[in-house]
């Protein structure tokens, strides 16, 4: 999988989400607004959501939007948010 990742605002850094990503796979999907958060149980991505009730409870729930199906594809989209993250902050 080839993936191009940008990243287009940084937060203020006082909570759990650190900034925003643009995420591009094999030049045919685009992602927008993939968040990456850091707490103290380590860093982690957060695919775009929206939140509904859900019909049988009425909850508010949160569904995503999109995400990877495998641990593989976690991995790499992982691997490729965090190396343009990190190469961003050092700038």
């Amino acid at each position: 999988m080839n993936i191009q990742t940008k990243i287009k605002r940084f937060t203020d850094g006082s909570k759990a989400t650190k900034a925003f990503a643009d995420v591009v796979i094999d030049n045919k999907l685009k992602i927008r607004n993939v968040r990456i958060l850091e707490t103290e149980k380590g860093r982690f991505l957060d695919m775009p959501f929206f939140v509904r009730k859900d019909d049988d409870t009425g909850e508010k729930k949160r569904f995503s939007v999109v995400f990877p199906i495998s641990e593989d594809a976690r991995a790499e989209l992982e691997d490729a948010v965090f190396a343009a993250y990190d190469a961003a902050k050092m700038n």
